[in-house]
């Protein structure tokens, strides 16, 4: 039997330090984050010299994603630190690993696509997760308190789970993803004791909502959720810094925390509570959006007769459209 040898990106990759990789590939993403009017659709394309030769590299904020997973499953490293000239060789490199047609059952390819290009219109259109945030904390502080019948004191219940208001715990994790926005990635420890006049934005307070976010490289090398992780741990904790594994997935945390803080603590106690009431507040919510930019004969709830149907026909342009929430 034929020992699989490692590829070029892995030898390549191998002789660096581990920590000066990962900053360095941060340091990418959020430039291409911190300049999308200069960006590829994709990514961004920059140019490099190496073996005396001047290479081209398309760097894509996806890939960025899989590179700093891959770099913390690598079996060995060395102790050169990389340049950003090397970075740009060594995410060419990945590119080829990732250009590999990817193993996948055919039954599941068109799932494989679907999900891949979900994330990509996510990270080439940045301002959807904002207006992401603006939806879900509507619903749960605005929506909620309206409809009490539903058995859930939202911000009650947020502050039990988090000793915070859902607004105070948003402050935070603006603050937090400002601070990796502004260096590039990556702040060190002695870094976060900035000096704010807030009483809330104190150093202790930044420190327990950042931990509560970041993960080790020993951690992320065994973790069941491999590469998503970083999903719900987007930090990277290393003995002197956190880096941030990619500007956008930062920018996620910070819109959705606050719905997944509740959904995550409904989970733990095995409870669909959350999960049904939420999809009732969001019924709610669109049948607002609906009566401030329709017509009363613009649409019509659809009587689902206690099955399951669609739950709205729009009458549009002189077209009858049926719309399932």
């Amino acid at each position: 039997m034929k020992a699989r040898l490692p590829d070029e990106f892995q030898l390549f990759a191998s002789q660096f330090n581990l920590e000066s990789m990962l900053f360095q590939v941060s340091m990418l993403s959020y430039s291409i984050a911190k300049n999308p009017e200069t960006s590829h659709f994709l990514g961004e394309t920059r140019y490099y010299s190496y073996n005396n030769r001047r290479l081209s590299v398309l760097i894509c904020q996806t890939w960025l994603i899989d590179l700093v997973y891959d770099l913390c499953q690598l079996r060995q490293t060395g102790n050169i630190i990389i340049s950003k000239n090397e970075v740009l060789h060594l995410v060419n490199l990945y590119n080829k690993v990732s250009n590999k047609k990817p193993n996948v059952p055919k039954d599941d390819f068109l799932l494989y696509v679907f999900g891949f290009m979900g994330e990509q219109i996510e990270v080439q259109a940045q301002s959807n997760l904002l207006q992401d945030f603006a939806r879900e904390n509507y619903i749960l502080e605005e929506i909620s308190k309206r409809e009490s019948q539903y058995k859930i004191d939202i911000c009650a219940v947020f502050k039990s789970i988090t000793g915070w208001s859902p607004f105070e715990y948003s402050v935070f994790l603006m603050v937090i993803n400002g601070l990796f926005l502004n260096n590039n990635g990556i702040a060190s420890k002695s870094f976060l004791n900035v000096k704010i006049d807030n009483p809330l934005i104190t150093s202790s307070n930044l420190y327990h909502i950042i931990k509560k976010y970041s993960i080790g490289v020993s951690e992320v090398k065994n973790h069941p959720l491999k590469r998503q992780v970083f999903y719900s741990l987007p930090f990277i904790e290393t003995d002197s810094v956190y880096v941030s594994s990619n500007a956008f997935i930062s920018l996620n945390t910070f819109a959705h925390s606050n719905y997944w803080v509740l959904r995550n603590h409904y989970n733990s106690k095995k409870s669909q509570d959350f999960i049904n009431v939420f999809g009732k507040y969001f019924e709610l919510y669109f049948e607002e959006l609906l009566q401030n930019c329709l017509n009363t004969n613009e649409y019509d709830a659809i009587d689902t007769c206690g099955q399951k149907r669609a739950d709205w026909l729009l009458t549009l342009w002189g077209q009858s459209i049926i719309v399932e929430q």
